[in-house]
């Protein structure tokens, strides 16, 4: 059995053909004479053998089975293993997967593994070797927390009250709250009559330059309203929104934010906490799993409301709950680090607790990271 590595165009092919195009692809690799064995292609990093200053590296590819379904998945580093994953229905023949791993001093001996009921395949990684220094804060991945409080419109009917507060004390714990994972952090606080058109879609562009590698974790939190077109499209009202406005020329749609999330490098977490207007009633008809769909590298968790239900003078209830979750009352796994997962059940079980009969919050995971990530250290 041969292993297998391409390039980053050859797997980008391999998304878009079709099913008579993958027969064909494998037809040319005749080497390979166990045809019911797992494929698997990795794509970042590239191949192995090299020396890194940065204590996290990010494994993105795919497993491909032909013949049977894949039955597991494994990853493991220096002979133990990091993760074991049985894929899904529906994602048991081709399997996308973007796996963070945190490299230990010196050499690191990566292996992937993938088996089905007849076969099995095995793509181990030359040694990679991570120079950790002196403990060097520089080994470390970045944080970048863009926070948007759009308190004020020019629909003054539109106002909110706790905008502004929510996000500044957000903004304060993250700066404080990533030590032990990152870099020092960096934070954007973009609130009020500034959280224009042009200022949240610049704030989007300093948010993908700051972040230099696949290991980043870059953070959104939207405090404001929403409304949807007549065409369903899901848009953040800014500040420049009056009651006669073009959605598409002075707010921001979802879709935009959603797809620049996917086109930068890193991974991300996108918090909202929106009031509904506009439309309103029907606002909560089309869920917002199907207006953002799952993509490999960004979750999300989504609270929509009705204006004012249950807030308190200072925040609001999600934003209430979410600063919770930022301590060790969400650390479930009592590692001292909050995860998205740990921060998404917190906030699941939290918000209908502070406000009876508000409905929990909207998750949508990352479609193809098998551990969620970490973003806050927990003390």
């Amino acid at each position: 059995m041969k292993r297998y590595q391409v390039s980053s165009l050859a797997i980008l092919l391999s998304l878009l053909v079709t099913s008579d195009s993958l027969s064909s692809s494998r037809s040319s690799q005749s080497a390979n004479k166990d045809l019911y064995s797992p494929e698997i292609v990795l794509v970042k990093p590239a191949k192995g053998g090299f020396t890194t200053n940065l204590n996290t590296i990010v494994l993105e590819g795919l497993v491909l089975s032909y013949k049977l379904p894949l039955i597991e998945i494994t990853f493991s580093q220096n002979k133990t293993v990091l993760f074991r994953k049985k894929p899904a229905a529906g994602a048991d023949r081709r399997f996308p997967f973007s796996v963070p791993v945190k490299l230990q001093p010196g050499a690191n001996q990566i292996i992937i593994e993938a088996r089905n009921d007849k076969g099995a395949s095995k793509l181990a990684l030359e040694s990679i070797f991570y120079d950790s220094g002196s403990g060097s804060n520089s080994a470390k991945p970045n944080l970048i927390v863009l926070a948007l409080g759009i308190s004020s419109y020019h629909d003054p009917s539109l106002k909110l009250g706790t905008a502004e507060f929510d996000v500044d004390e957000f903004a304060k714990r993250m700066s404080a709250g990533g030590a032990c994972l990152f870099q020092t952090p960096k934070v954007k606080v973009i609130k009020g009559t500034e959280t224009t058109r042009r200022a949240v879609l610049a704030g989007l562009s300093w948010l993908s330059t700051e972040a230099q590698s696949d290991a980043d974790v870059k953070v959104i939190f939207i405090r404001g309203w929403t409304t949807r077109d007549s065409a369903g499209n899901a848009f953040l009202l800014t500040s420049d929104h009056g009651s006669d406005s073009e959605l598409e020329i002075n707010d921001v749609s979802f879709e935009l934010i959603w797809r620049r999330l996917k086109s930068t490098r890193g991974r991300s977490v996108l918090l909202v906490d929106t009031n509904i207007s506009g439309i309103g009633a029907g606002f909560s008809a089309t869920p917002w799993t199907e207006v953002l769909q799952p993509i490999s590298n960004v979750s999300a968790v989504i609270q929509t409301s009705r204006p004012a239900t249950g807030e308190s003078t200072s925040h609001s209830i999600f934003t209430m709950a979410l600063l919770e979750a930022l301590s060790p009352k969400a650390d479930s796994s009592s590692n001292r680090v909050i995860d998205v997962d740990e921060l998404s059940a917190w906030l699941r079980k939290r918000i209908p607790e502070l406000a009876k009969g508000k409905l929990p919050p909207t998750i949508i995971r990352a479609a193809t990271v098998l551990k969620p990530v970490e973003f806050y250290c927990a003390k």
